[in-house]
């Protein structure tokens, strides 16, 4: 008996040393790109990660844990490694290997693959991995929105920085300042409240923090959460001073739908109806609406709408025309729709393989992976970075509640 109460004591300090290692994990993806820590630190970031997943398999060996993956996780992890292997061929035969940093994309994919794999080959660990992910976003919304309020209540946003990070090679000197509690600001835009700085959380830039903020509101609500934290996590998309920062908005309706018992596919039909009465509003809102992004003259937008409407003057549509197609900095894509240009249908297909797969739990894709997918398409070039796959990949930790 004693024998069996100690190998019990072993087993669930095993347990235990597993589940920490992958919650560690987890917040090692939360600081790989599209966040600043990512753009600028990938590698150290990605090597703690390799080295934690090599403790997570000794637990796993030493504990003989049985490792296997459900049907979606394993198809959505198969797409992800046909289209990082294609981008790879393809920057190889492009002659662009360089320009693209693919080596270093492919150890971090790698890396990423492993860390995924783990987490949801142990049902036990998946929810933990993914908890941990949603509670650093989360704790990013939060800083947002704390800083936000310091700024509006007349602190100097000047007063509030407490460390400035290294320049990514392709921003602006003095891009890299954090605010306390620990905010990146970008720069500075007109609102309501006057002239204020744009804060993007762990992120590189505002435009990417709404779909994160929208994603860990709706993961929240999902993991029945106390509602607050959901409700910061929407304030944070729309204090960021972003243009797809109202998506917010969509999220927060569905949410509320939910509360309601109203089934997904109505709800989300019900406020795509409210959404198109209410487009001319939309589009013309004071600071954040489109038509005040589209008249800033700061050249993001035509940059978007330039590229976008390039794609169909691609000459290759299958393998597409590479990087160097264009003399235009961004030609490299600046959202999915013009990666089509850069690396044709084939790397398109397995993407929105991998986008749909989590159709699986449809409260979770209405609510929190449209919000995504619009800053993907359209937005920003985000398509296969690791902490943004995770929108995609969560549903395998609410998959009990459905």
């Amino acid at each position: 008996m004693a024998t069996t109460a100690s190998r019990l004591r072993d087993d669930a300090k095993s347990r235990g040393a597993a589940k920490f290692l992958i919650c560690a994990a987890a917040v090692a993806i939360a600081n790989l790109r599209p966040t600043y820590i990512g753009e600028t630190q990938s590698f150290p970031v990605c090597s703690i990660l390799v080295f934690l997943e090599a403790l997570v398999l000794f637990e796993f060996y030493s504990s003989n844990e049985r490792l296997s993956l459900n049907t979606v996780p394993a198809l959505q992890v198969m797409l992800y490694i046909l289209a990082v292997t294609y981008m790879f061929v393809r920057s190889i035969f492009g002659g662009f290997l360089g320009d693209d940093d693919a080596l270093k994309a492919i150890m971090i994919s790698a890396a990423y693959i492993i860390a995924i794999t783990l987490a949801f080959s142990v049902d036990r660990y998946t929810r933990a991995f993914f908890d941990t992910f949603a509670i650093v976003i989360i704790a990013s919304c939060v800083s947002v929105s704390i800083t936000f309020l310091l700024v509006t209540a007349g602190a100097p946003i000047s007063a509030l920085i407490i460390a400035r990070l290294p320049d990514p090679p392709t921003y602006s000197a003095g891009f890299g300042q954090v605010a306390f509690p620990f905010t990146h600001v970008t720069n500075e835009a007109l609102s309501w409240f006057g002239a204020a700085p744009r804060l993007a959380g762990l992120m590189r830039e505002v435009g990417c923090l709404p779909p994160f903020a929208c994603w860990a509101a709706t993961y929240a609500y999902l993991r029945k959460w106390p509602i607050y934290l959901s409700v910061v996590c929407l304030l944070a998309s729309l204090l960021c001073l972003s243009t797809i920062g109202p998506l917010a908005l969509y999220t927060a309706a569905m949410l509320v739908m939910f509360k309601f018992k109203i089934k997904p596919l109505p709800a989300a039909l019900v406020i795509i109806g409210i959404a198109a009465l209410a487009w001319p509003v939309i589009y013309t809102m004071d600071y954040i609406g489109l038509e005040q992004k589209i008249n800033s003259g700061s050249g993001s937008y035509e940059d978007r709408e330039w590229l976008f409407w390039a794609v169909l003057d691609t000459k290759d549509f299958i393998f597409g025309d590479g990087n160097r197609w264009s003399v235009v900095a961004s030609g490299a894509g600046i959202n999915l729709v013009s990666q089509i240009r850069v690396y044709g249908l084939i790397f398109f297909v397995p993407v929105i393989g991998i986008y749909l797969l989590a159709l699986s739990n449809l409260r979770l894709w209405l609510a929190a992976c449209v919000p995504a997918l619009i800053a993907v398409f359209f937005s920003q070039p985000i398509t296969l970075d690791p902490a943004f796959l995770m929108i995609f990949f969560s549903g395998a930790a609410l998959a009990r509640d459905r």
